[in-house]
C-alpha cells in the first residue's frame, strides 16, 4: 500500500473503524504499507529539517529508491514472487511508474484509488504555489527557489491558501476525522513538488503526465501496463477527476482491467469516508479474491 502526497500509513490505517489495511488483513491478505521518506504521520516537519536540503523527487528517489527497496524487502520477507501494488493518489502514480520503468514482472496487479495518470487543469491557486516554489534557470531547467525547500501543508501559508478542505472531502468523511487527519500530514521535498506541479499541468505535453527533468511521458507508456488493474474514483473528486480516471483507464494496456466511479465520494473519502468500509473496501477485496 502506497500513500499519496502529504500522506502516511494512516490513510490506510486511520483507526479500527477506518482501515483498509485491517480489512484486507482480516480477509487473509498479507498487507504492508510503505511510508515514503520524511513521511511518518506526525504532522511535524521539524524533525525532517536536516533532510530538506536534499533534492528528493518522484522518479529518482520515491520510485527508484523507496519503491524498489520496499518491493524487494517484501518479496524477500514473504517469499512471494509477485505482489499487488495498491496506491492512493500519488501512491497510484508510483504503482503505474513501477510497472512502466522498474519491473512489471514483480507485480501481480495494480489497484489505483483516486489515481489519474494524466495531467489536469491546474487552478490558479496551484499555479501561485508553483510560482513561489519553483522557477526556470537560464538553462531552462526547473529548479526550486532558494526559500522553498519543502511544501508543508500544515505550516506553509501559501499552501493553506491553495489547498481547501473541500478539495479532498465531500462530507462523506466527518469533520472531526478531517481535522484529525489533516494534523497528520507531512511535508513534501521540493523535488516531488516540482514533479507534481509541472508534470501534471495540462499546459504542458498536451495533457500527458510527464517527468519535467527527463521528459519521460508516463501517460503514453500506460499502454505498456499489462497486469490486472482496477481503478476506483470518486464522482465528487476535484483532484483526480472522474474524466481523468476514465482517460487513464483507456490508456492502460491491460486486457484485465476494471473501473468503478462512486457517487458522493471525494479524494480522501474513498479511504476515510464513513461508508468506505461498505462501498470501497469490498470492491478491493472482491477484486483480489478473483485473482
Amino acid at each position: 500500500m502506497i500513500p499519496g502526497m502529504f500522506e502516511s500509513h494512516l490513510v490506510f490505517d486511520f483507526d479500527n473503524e477506518t482501515s483498509l489495511s485491517q480489512y484486507l488483513s482480516e480477509q487473509g491478505y498479507d498487507t504492508w504499507i510503505l511510508n515514503l521518506r520524511t513521511h511518518d504521520g506526525d504532522g511535524d516537519p521539524r524533525e525532517d529539517n536536516e533532510n530538506i536540503d536534499k533534492y528528493w523527487d518522484f522518479d529518482q528517489t520515491y520510485l527508484k529508491k523507496d519503491m524498489v527497496a520496499a518491493v524487494d524487502f517484501i518479496k524477500n520477507e514473504t517469499g512471494f514472487e509477485k505482489i499487488f501494488l495498491l496506491g492512493h493518489s500519488m501512491g497510484g502514480y508510483l504503482a503505474y511508474a513501477y510497472a512502466e520503468l522498474i519491473n512489471q514482472s514483480d507485480i501481480a496487479g495494480i489497484i489505483g484509488i483516486a489515481s489519474a495518470g494524466v495531467a489536469y487543469e491546474m487552478d490558479t491557486a496551484m499555479k501561485i504555489i508553483r510560482f513561489f516554489c519553483c522557477r526556470k534557470n537560464i538553462k531552462g531547467e526547473i529548479v526550486p527557489r532558494l526559500f522553498a525547500k519543502k511544501l508543508d501543508l500544515n505550516n506553509n501559508p501559501i499552501m493553506r491558501f491553495g489547498v481547501k478542505t473541500e478539495s479532498f472531502y465531500r462530507f462523506e468523511t466527518g469533520f472531526d476525522k478531517q481535522r484529525r487527519f489533516i494534523d497528520t500530514v507531512d511535508a513534501e521535498p521540493i523535488g516531488v513538488v516540482i514533479d507534481m506541479l509541472y508534470g501534471f499541468d495540462k499546459d504542458f505535453k498536451e495533457g500527458h503526465w510527464w517527468d519535467p527533468q527527463t521528459g519521460y511521458d508516463y501517460t503514453d507508456n500506460l499502454k505498456n501496463i499489462t497486469v490486472p488493474v482496477i481503478l476506483i474514483g470518486g464522482k465528487q473528486d476535484v483532484s483526480d477527476k472522474i474524466e481523468d480516471i476514465v482517460e487513464t483507464f483507456n490508456h492502460i494496456g491491460s486486457e484485465d482491467k476494471q473501473i468503478h466511479i462512486l457517487d458522493g465520494y471525494g479524494h480522501v473519502d474513498l479511504l476515510l469516508g464513513k461508508s468506505a468500509n461498505q462501498d470501497v473496501y469490498p470492491l478491493v477485496g472482491n477484486w483480489l479474491d478473483k485473482r
